[in-house]
């Protein structure tokens, strides 16, 4: 707030917060919440009891599973903008990803108003298989790369130009 009145650029603040559990809590003060404008929440470790497991830890179908049940509670629960990378982990560490899952999480955004990451660093192999649940859903999308050099950013961006604007 105090940078936006040094300055006539409009500035937006806003975090990538973790799931913490099934209940779909996350894990950001409610202060930071309240101020922030742009919200993403990612399930970035499975919380099973006291302790956070990568997706690796488990076998490829239960990772999946445990990744689809915190996707949905944190998208039910609500309170943020986009849903980061789903499915990430299990893509990650198992290559994998069910086509039912994605289906319902995208069904889930769309009811609760919440974008899904389209992610260049995790769906570009599987990019066709979600778009053409988007065009059937039209749900919100938030173009994400999640790069961290910049030709990685660049080559999501032209993909996605050359396949959605025929």
């Amino acid at each position: 707030e105090n940078l936006q009145k040094t300055t006539d650029i409009q500035v937006l603040s806003g975090f990538e917060a973790k799931v913490d559990d099934f209940n779909g809590n996350i894990d950001v003060a409610a202060d930071v919440l309240d101020a922030a404008d742009i919200k993403i929440v990612s399930v970035h470790r499975f919380p099973i009891g006291r302790n956070l497991y990568a997706a690796n830890f488990f076998d490829a179908k239960i990772a999946q599973e445990i990744e689809l049940e915190l996707c949905i509670a944190a998208v039910n629960r609500g309170g943020f903008n986009v849903l980061g990378h789903p499915g990430g982990m299990s893509l990650t560490a198992h290559k994998d990803f069910s086509e039912k899952y994605f289906e319902e999480i995208v069904k889930a955004c769309l009811e609760n108003n919440i974008a899904f990451d389209f992610n260049g660093r995790y769906h570009w192999n599987i990019a066709e298989m979600l778009i053409s649940l988007f065009e059937k859903y039209n749900p919100l999308i938030s173009i994400g790369s999640d790069s961290h050099k910049l030709d990685a950013m660049g080559a999501w961006n032209k993909f996605l130009a050359k396949r959605l604007c025929k």
